[in-house]
């Protein structure tokens, strides 16, 4: 059961890992943009646009670096379950990723009206 855990704590750390990366490099580029706009109206200062858009890259930069680092922990702990060897070649594998597809859970039965 641990290792059905961590296998599926593994594909979900990969899913997080995956989707925001999807639209992530645009999100920046769309701030930036828009406050570009801003600043020809003379709605906000140049500078502050810098500040915005130095805020908004490192965000994405930061919960990217999290997301990975999650990633590494949980294949950790999945290998410290399958392998009894730390000289298993495995272990010096850089990524794993999950390839057995994760069927969606069962639904949550309707409210009853009373």
């Amino acid at each position: 059961m641990q290792v059905e855990d961590a296998y599926f704590d593994l594909v979900s750390a990969w899913q997080n890992v995956a989707i925001p990366r999807r639209g992530a490099a645009q999100r920046p580029g769309a701030q930036a943009q828009s406050n570009a706009r801003l600043a020809a109206r003379g709605v906000v200062a140049p500078t502050d646009i810098v500040e915005a858009n130095t805020q908004v890259n490192v965000f994405f930069k930061t919960t990217s670096t999290r997301r990975s680092q999650n990633v590494q922990r949980v294949q950790t702990q999945l290998k410290q379950l399958l392998l009894a060897n730390p000289s298993d070649p495995v272990w010096v594998r850089e990524t794993s990723v999950p390839t057995t597809p994760v069927a969606p859970g069962a639904q949550e039965p309707p409210a009853r009206r009373r």
